[in-house]
């Protein structure tokens, strides 16, 4: 091998073994490689829309109010039934109809005025036709509701006569709607229903335009199977 072949492979030599660690270290240096991204995911909320059915119970207070008697007299009582509704979602406002049917046993009696006989007022069944519309908080569902009211009501003076009339009147209220699972909520309502002014004659005294009222505080709670 002649000189210069000699000096050639020498230097190749000495060039590797220099830059054996400089090229390591821009190794070292280098972008990581690149991949695709992680897509982001979002946290799941729960969703309120969709048909639901469930059961409902609780409590009531009101007045009822006689032209005979001229006076407010206090009805109470309970009443029990099912409910059916759909809710719509639109990101977090919750818009929805519901219904319900109850079978009541709220009423109460005076003496007073001219009811020298007891006169009696007792609301026997209670329905309701709702819009809802609220805020959802994830699984906590605050509403205000509205709507329609009706129910069976009785009108008696003891010894005197019995009137029984469907009324039809108006409700407003509030709830909490709370997902428990998935499927199951719970709820706490409270209603306030007006079912207005009625002729009951004769047992609300002999003038045909005798009359008396009726109207109740709803407190309730409720239990609901969403599909």
């Amino acid at each position: 091998m002649s000189y210069i072949s000699r000096k050639l492979v020498q230097s190749a030599i000495v060039l590797g073994v220099i830059g054996a660690p400089v090229m390591a270290s821009a190794a070292d240096f280098a972008p990581p490689p690149v991949g695709k991204a992680v897509p982001y995911a979002a946290p799941l909320h729960y969703r309120w829309d969709g048909l639901y059915v469930g059961i409902n119970g609780g409590g009531g207070f009101g007045n009822s109010y006689w032209d005979i008697a001229d006076t407010n007299f206090t009805v109470a009582g309970w009443l029990v039934g099912g409910t059916i509704g759909y809710n719509f979602q639109f990101t977090r406002f919750v818009a929805g109809i519901e219904a319900d049917f109850d079978y009541a046993d709220i009423g109460g009696n005076t003496l007073a005025g001219g009811c020298a006989t007891t006169c009696t007022m007792r609301n026997r069944y209670l329905g309701t036709g709702r819009g809802r519309f609220g805020f959802a908080l994830d699984r906590l569902f605050p509403y205000f509701t509205a709507g329609v009211a009706y129910g069976q009501l009785e009108a008696s003076r003891t010894g005197v006569a019995s009137t029984t009339t469907w009324r039809v009147g108006y409700t407003v209220g509030a709830g909490l709607e709370i997902a428990a699972l998935d499927n199951w909520t719970a709820k706490a309502e409270y209603l306030f229903v007006d079912l207005g002014k009625f002729a009951c004659s004769p047992a609300c005294g002999a003038a045909a335009g005798s009359s008396a009222d009726y109207y109740v505080n709803v407190i309730r709670l409720g239990l609901n199977y969403r599909f």
